[in-house]
């Protein structure tokens, strides 16, 4: 049962995932393995049933309640009602956040109203990447890529601007690195050349690009 100082459970995908990774050391094994799979396929527990989910995620059903209890939900209705909202409100597409921003660009100039938007939007970004970031686990990532004899970038889609981009800064810094993109779809047969001293480095946004997910 919540308490009455616990505060109430997110109500949205993005609040769910930032409480997870919030609390996942203080969560015992199974019920972090059950919120990594969670994390990992949305889907599953949008459509399935405690049973199949917990099948698929090789625990109890009664661990899924357990989980949705530990972070503040009543049970896995509660919890899965979360995910089923997120199927609802997709991403919108880019012509749809442009008819947006031009409903609100009021009397002004329309591109500085583009700009305005697109600016908050990214100093939201950073603040949200400041304040969500789990330093311990970005200490572990860059002990992970200094001590990798090759650094495998992946970025599909829109995230390969910033693969690109990495890549140059990695060239320049002189860190071996392969940057996973052919014109040819050979990625795959690349990244298996990798061995156990290599790294792998994937970026992708919601929603996430299938291929990366794959990798």
């Amino acid at each position: 049962m919540q308490r009455a100082d616990t505060p109430a459970a997110p109500r949205d995908f993005a609040g769910f995932s930032a409480l997870v990774l919030a609390r996942r050391g203080e969560l015992p094994k199974r019920l972090a393995q059950v919120a990594k799979f969670a994390l990992e396929h949305p889907d599953e527990i949008a459509f399935g049933t405690a049973a199949s989910v917990a099948a698929r995620a090789h625990v109890q059903p009664s661990t899924m309640v357990r989980l949705a209890q530990a972070l503040g939900y009543s049970g896995f209705s509660d919890l899965q009602a979360v995910f089923r909202e997120r199927l609802r409100n997709p991403v919108p597409s880019y012509a749809e956040r442009l008819d947006a921003l031009r409903a609100h660009a009021g009397e002004g100039s329309e591109a500085g109203a583009l700009l305005a938007s697109f600016s908050n939007a990214a100093a939201r970004s950073v603040a949200a990447l400041r304040d969500r970031t789990d330093l311990p686990r970005l200490e572990d990532a860059a002990d992970i890529l200094a001590g990798a004899g090759t650094i495998y970038l992946v970025g599909q889609r829109r995230s390969f601007a910033v693969v690109a981009y990495l890549s140059y800064v990695l060239a320049k810094l002189a860190v071996r690195h392969t940057l996973l993109a052919s014109p040819t779809s050979i990625e795959m047969e690349t990244i298996d050349l990798a061995g156990p001293d290599d790294a792998l480095l994937a970026f992708s946004f919601a929603p996430y690009a299938a291929r990366t997910i794959r990798r």
